[in-house]
């Protein structure tokens, strides 16, 4: 604990035992003061202990090269990621999309097709009609079925190539430093 935060916790803990009371702004000027402390703390041992690994490894032992090598892999990496991410959004967009499109589509039908039975004057037509409905809807969900299934795939594929990009590249790098 440093010496402020210690002095933040006693001069509230003052307050509040006597009686009288911080007041609100002294309340948060203390705790803000005391998460600054903190995180300041924090800072200061990550970087510290940074620097003595960093120094540590100098001579290039890293498996991937220097630290600016591993950096920009882990730029690289990320990147793939992004581009893999924005690859599936716009493919599932596209799958969202078709299958509105589909469902949109099917209810105009059987809206089309209620109201063609409701005109029907006898049992025959109205059976005639409600099997060309069911044959006609089943057709196209079975295409739109395997034009879902072409369109997901399509999606995982392209997703996976950036992914599937860099883990080559880093299965080179790591077998040449192997090597």
């Amino acid at each position: 604990m440093t010496e402020t935060t210690q002095k933040s916790r006693e001069g509230a803990t003052k307050a509040t035992a006597s009686g009288e009371g911080a007041s609100a702004n002294d309340f948060f000027a203390m705790s803000q003061k005391a998460a600054e402390d903190w995180f300041r703390a924090g800072t200061e041992a990550w970087t510290g202990n940074y620097d003595a690994w960093k120094a540590l490894n100098t001579d290039k032992t890293a498996p991937f090269g220097d630290w600016e090598g591993v950096a920009k892999q882990g730029r690289e990496n990320l990147d793939a990621w992004v581009a893999s991410s924005k690859i599936a959004v716009e493919g599932m967009g596209a799958i969202t999309d078709k299958f509105a499109d589909r469902v949109t589509a099917s209810m105009a039908a059987g809206i089309s097709v209620s109201r063609v039975m409701l005109g029907c004057k006898d049992v025959q037509s109205l059976v005639e009609v409600q099997s060309e409905q069911a044959r006609n809807t089943f057709d196209s969900w079975v295409s739109d079925s395997n034009s879902l299934t072409k369109m997901t795939t399509e999606t995982v594929v392209k997703a996976a190539a950036p992914i599937g990009r860099r883990v080559n590249t880093v299965i080179d790098k790591a077998m040449k430093s192997a090597a």
